[in-house]
Parts: structure tokens; sequence; C-alpha cells
């Protein structure tokens, strides 16, 4: 699909964010490179969902009980979600 590529030097507005306009008027913004806000709170809230995951399951774990899929998943998300915000930001 052909793209327009629209930039901007302002961090702190979605609205004048780099926006990707693709055949047939469907656009983006690319979030993660123009608000920072939004990319730390992002950061933060999957570092922490992984810190609590490991967290739960070392406790389960030493306490004898069955560690639940679901908390595994989560935390593996997480931590996959972490990796790709990364690579992407190169």
């Amino acid at each position: 699909m052909p793209k327009e590529e629209n930039t901007s030097q302002n961090w702190g507005s979605v609205d004048e964010a780099t926006s990707t306009t693709y055949a047939g008027g469907i656009s983006t913004i690319d979030i993660t490179k123009e608000n920072k806000w939004f990319y730390l709170l992002v950061v933060i809230f999957l570092g922490s969902t992984t810190i609590v995951a490991v967290i739960g399951t070392i406790i389960l774990a030493c306490y004898g009980k069955v560690i639940p899929n679901a908390l595994v998943a989560i935390g593996s998300v997480a931590v996959g979600a972490l990796g790709t915000i990364f690579s992407k930001n190169t």
C-alpha cells in the first residue's frame, strides 16, 4: 500500500504525531515514537505486570500451591510485549 509520512518535532501531542495514510483513507498514528508519556506508561505497566507475575509464581511455589496457567500466560505475554516494544525502538 502506498504511504504518506507526516512528521513533527512536538513530542507531547498526539495531534502533531507522525501519521501514515494508506490507500482508501485509512490512517494510523505512531504513538510509541511521538508521545513519550504514553510510551513510558506502557513500559511501566508491562514491567510491573511482569514483576507481579514472577513474584506471584515464586510465592505460590514456596507454599506448594498449584501455579495457575493464566499467571504464567500473563507474565509471558507481558515479557513478549516489552521485547517487541524495545525491538521496534531502534
